[in-house]
């Protein structure tokens, strides 16, 4: 009697480590499913784990970058803005010059036309303090200073020049992993090789004092230098429209940019989904065969459990 209950009671405890296996495999399918996620802690697969941590922090880096590269497009955009309205400026005071150089004009008229390129000039002086988000366009990297600074006398702006804080430094940034661009204009230039937009010593562009002469020429009737001015301007304009293709080049850069990022971001969600995310049917369907599982070998102890109670009353009856 006793050798009987003592077999059936091992049996039944050999099922428990079966019982509890079966059980974890339950709740660990269970979590899966209804989490989402496929690893609870980094014990269930640490070289998944460590793989997907690796690939989290590239996908920051590109968040961060994706980030660079909006700001650094609405500086360039409000740049090729800034230089829109220069040629358009540039391209007024030409007309003003060739009206300048009619031999009917009266000199009121040349007085209003000296006026009209005077109100030109002040927009550009204008522009030249054009600021994005709180930062000077033209300045270099000391975007919290003006680029430019004139002399006035009498009303009249009769100089402008490089503001002492300003410099022909690149603002830079990173836009994909790797890769950095330069991506602002320098207003003002004496440095051979970093053209400047509005002032560029290599070159001999100096859009503010060709307007400023422009404008005295016209209204002390010196009409023989109009012409020369006028030449001196269209310098001015292929200048400034050099700029701008110098512009559209760091604007093809940062629209490559997010192509690229956009793209390298989608495979990283993908393989971190892959190692770290539920396939929620598989996992259900395991979970399913799992459960069945798990009550079957319930339903065998219970059975079992039984028989060994039923054995042991029939022993002790007889």
């Amino acid at each position: 009697m006793a050798e009987v209950r003592i077999s059936d009671q091992a049996r039944y405890l050999g099922m428990i480590p079966n019982y509890n296996s079966l059980l974890a495999q339950v709740t660990k399918l269970q979590q899966q499913v209804g989490t989402g996620h496929l690893l609870a802690n980094a014990q269930d697969d640490p070289v998944a784990v460590s793989i997907s941590e690796g690939d989290s922090t590239q996908e920051a880096r590109l968040t961060q970058d994706s980030r660079n590269v909006t700001q650094a497009s609405g500086f360039v955009n409000a740049t090729e803005q800034a230089l829109s309205s220069a040629v358009g400026y540039v391209q007024q005071a030409g007309q003003l010059a060739i009206s300048a150089a009619d031999p009917s004009l009266s000199n009121t008229d040349l007085q209003n036309l000296s006026k009209q390129v005077d109100g030109i000039l002040q927009n550009m002086v204008n522009l030249g303090a054009t600021q994005y988000d709180g930062r000077t366009l033209f300045s270099g990297s000391g975007t919290d200073k003006p680029a430019f600074q004139t002399t006035v006398v009498a009303g009249q702006i009769t100089a402008v020049n490089a503001a002492p804080t300003s410099n022909t430094e690149s603002l830079t940034t990173e836009i994909t992993p790797g890769q950095t661009v330069a991506y602002n204009l320098v207003g003002s230039s004496a440095v051979a090789g970093v053209p400047g937009v509005f002032q560029d010593a290599t070159s001999g562009v100096d859009v503010f004092k060709d307007l400023i002469q422009l404008r005295d020429d016209i209204a002390s009737n010196n009409l023989g230098n109009v012409t020369a001015d006028h030449q001196k301007l269209q310098g001015d304009f292929m200048n400034i429209t050099t700029a701008q293709q110098r512009l559209g080049g760091i604007q093809g850069h940062l629209q490559d940019a997010t192509t690229t990022n956009g793209a390298y971001s989608n495979v990283l969600m993908n393989m971190v989904s892959s190692l770290t995310s539920t396939d929620v049917a598989k996992a259900a369907t395991e979970l399913t065969a799992t459960q069945t599982a798990y009550q079957g070998a319930l339903a065998v102890g219970s059975k079992i459990g039984q028989l060994s109670l039923l054995n042991y009353l029939s022993s002790t009856v007889a």
